[in-house]
């Protein structure tokens, strides 16, 4: 099926994510080729978590012409984005409140780390005062920056 919005097929396109909100469980992605969005809601995620889905990831989805516009139907690969990378220490962690920061060596600001993205990559417990190896990105919705993946430093 062609789109008439986009002139596009329903098969498999690439899209950068332009945003996601976790707690609102939708964002949107911009046609990689094209100056198009469509909406991602977390319904099309699949077995994919929506605390794997970043700004600027790549993802390989199908795509439908939806009531309001372009829609993804299914997201059928992703594809880290361009991340930056360094090293820091965990600052501030609320176990509680699924949250803490690191101070990334270089960096003006701490970066946001989302605990429950790493919950289950660590067999030890994460710790403040624990230096760590990072890969992050600026966070485009608000000031600062956001960890995306994080290892414990030799």
């Amino acid at each position: 099926m062609v789109s008439s919005v986009a002139g596009i097929t329903t098969q498999r396109i690439r899209c950068v994510v332009e945003w996601f909100d976790r707690g609102l469980g939708y964002g949107f992605v911009k046609l990689a080729d094209r100056d198009i969005s469509a909406m991602l809601h977390k319904n099309a995620l699949g077995p994919v978590s929506p605390y794997d889905i970043w700004e600027g990831d790549i993802l390989v989805c199908e795509l439908v012409e939806a009531e309001k516009g372009l829609s993804v139907e299914k997201v059928i690969s992703i594809e880290p984005g361009n991340y930056q990378r360094g090293e820091g220490v965990i600052v501030k962690l609320s176990t509680e409140k699924g949250f803490g920061f690191v101070e990334i060596d270089g960096l003006p600001i701490d970066a946001y780390l989302p605990l429950n993205k790493f919950a289950e990559d660590h067999s030890r417990p994460l710790r403040e005062g624990q230096r760590v190896k990072v890969a992050y990105v600026q966070n485009k919705g608000r000031e600062g920056y956001v960890i995306k993946e994080l290892s414990p430093a030799k």
